[in-house]
């Protein structure tokens, strides 16, 4: 049963299965190196087709399955990090903190942990934890954040992959998101995954990335204090018009953007 990932699989279009062999593969690579894989991740490298699926598709490099835990030649390890990904130009690393060996139910006790509301947290971010951008070939200097839990990095991913296949689209960069914007968005849209800390050619802390979709429609901005990055994608030509319409409708200043997309 597959617990953390089915909007991604749905996303990406894999079937939501744990394949057995892989399982037990990520269970032994763990016992090998003595770490425990958190359990979100080692379920997507259990999903068949899973992490070959980003790594075809992705313009980072995706840390395959038989290279999970030994990709950083160790340094990840010893800074009680696991690599997942490194971004295409080698700008930087994506990693998720390893969480304590033996980790694997409520019933587990974290020293230190006083409460029961702070051993729940503490658990979540054990199974499913936050994703940090470090330093290349330097895991244990981190970023900034990526993403609150390693299962939204995943359905980011999957998400902006979908996006950029769409048959049209259209970009604007530094044109402001304003909160009439984000209010619209919601009330029309469904929201994605929204994660933080990069988007295509910028990223660091203050960074947010929302992301909104309609059938036929995908919006996505990066929003940061230095730059806005609008990216519209649409099914056909005529609901990639409609979409820089309403959005053009919002606010008087949107009209920059609408001359933004229709020339992007």
């Amino acid at each position: 049963m597959v617990v953390f990932h089915a909007d991604a699989c749905a996303v990406a279009g894999i079937p939501a299965v744990i394949d057995p062999a892989r399982q037990a593969f990520v269970a032994s690579r763990g016992r090998e190196l003595g770490i425990q894989i958190p359990a979100a991740v080692a379920e997507w490298y259990a999903i068949d087709g899973a992490a070959e699926y980003l790594a075809e598709h992705s313009t980072n490099d995706i840390v395959p399955i038989e290279e999970l835990g030994l990709a950083a030649g160790g340094r990840d390890l010893a800074a009680g990090r696991l690599l997942l990904a490194v971004e295409n130009q080698c700008c930087c690393d994506w990693v998720v903190s390893l969480p304590p060996v033996g980790l694997a139910s409520h019933d587990v006790p974290l020293p230190g942990i006083g409460t029961n509301s702070d051993h729940q947290t503490s658990w979540e971010r054990a199974t499913d934890p936050p994703v940090y951008l470090a330093e290349h070939g330097e895991p244990a200097a981190l970023w900034t954040p990526a993403a609150q839990r390693y299962s939204t990095y995943v359905h980011g991913e999957a998400w902006d992959i979908a996006l950029f296949s769409m048959a049209y689209g259209t970009l604007a960069i530094d044109v402001p998101f304003r909160d009439d914007d984000l209010t619209v968005l919601r009330e029309q849209f469904q929201a994605g995954p929204r994660t933080l800390g990069w988007a295509t050619n910028f990223g660091g802390p203050g960074l947010t990335v929302y992301r909104f979709q309609r059938a036929g429609q995908r919006v996505q901005v990066a929003t940061h204090l230095q730059e806005t990055e609008w990216r519209l994608g649409a099914d056909d030509g005529d609901l990639l018009a409609t979409l820089v319409d309403l959005l053009a409708s919002t606010n008087q200043a949107n009209k920059t953007l609408a001359r933004s997309l229709r020339l992007g």
